[in-house]
């Protein structure tokens, strides 16, 4: 296997599917130094089933993955009605709102399952409460979480502060022992809390998608 082109081709792929690597990493259980080193082409070797695994996340032809001179996507199955289309549902519990405003207590029990394409790759779903997040995130709207421990920055996620949790983007610099949670409404301020102050917050997981309702 020639790795470093093996590598070159897992950075395309998950760069088109706009993963990052703690993304792959999460999926596949693998850390995130190994997915960094599959990149870097520093491994000897990649068992077989390691690389079908990761071909069959990022949709493309392993074959192709593996470095060979062959279309970089499956061909889709046949169908046998070509003018229907395949809508495919998934169910994600639903648990008890979350703050886009000030934090509110955390409630962890399931209201009821949410079902939406399958599509969105989440685990659960919070109900947005308040208007820090406007004008992308709307009271009410519906979020779609992954459960991760990490984000990078600027990207919008789910933080526990202490027993309550709220919706910010989120600014981490371990250099300084620093995390910043920052709304997108300018009406609110930004939250900041370093050295010891960061026991208290924990990060549930990453904004993937949104549901409102139109009317």
């Amino acid at each position: 296997m020639n790795m470093k082109l093996i590598g070159e081709r897992i950075k395309e792929a998950r760069i088109d599917n706009a993963l990052t690597l703690q993304d792959i990493s999460n999926e596949l259980g693998l850390t995130k130094s190994t997915i960094q080193r599959y990149e870097a082409g520093t491994f000897q070797t990649m068992k077989l089933p390691v690389l079908e695994a990761i071909a069959n996340l990022l949709k493309v032809n392993p074959v192709w993955l593996m470095g060979e001179d062959v279309p970089k996507h499956p061909s889709p199955p046949k169908k046998s009605y070509p003018n229907l289309v395949e809508i495919g549902k998934a169910t994600f519990p639903l648990f008890s709102g979350i703050a886009c405003g000030e934090p509110l207590p955390m409630d962890e029990r399931i209201e009821t399952y949410i079902s939406a394409t399958t599509s969105i790759r989440a685990d659960f779903v919070l109900r947005a409460i308040g208007s820090s997040m406007e004008p992308g995130i709307h009271d009410g709207d519906l979020v779609f979480i992954r459960s991760q421990p990490e984000v990078e920055n600027g990207q919008i996620a789910a933080v526990a502060i202490g027993d309550e949790a709220t919706l910010k983007r989120v600014y981490w610099y371990q250099d300084k022992e620093l995390m910043i949670l920052r709304p997108d409404n300018p009406k609110y301020l930004e939250k900041v809390f370093s050295n010891s102050e960061l026991e208290t917050v924990r990060i549930l997981g990453k904004a993937v998608a949104l549901q409102r309702d139109v009317f």
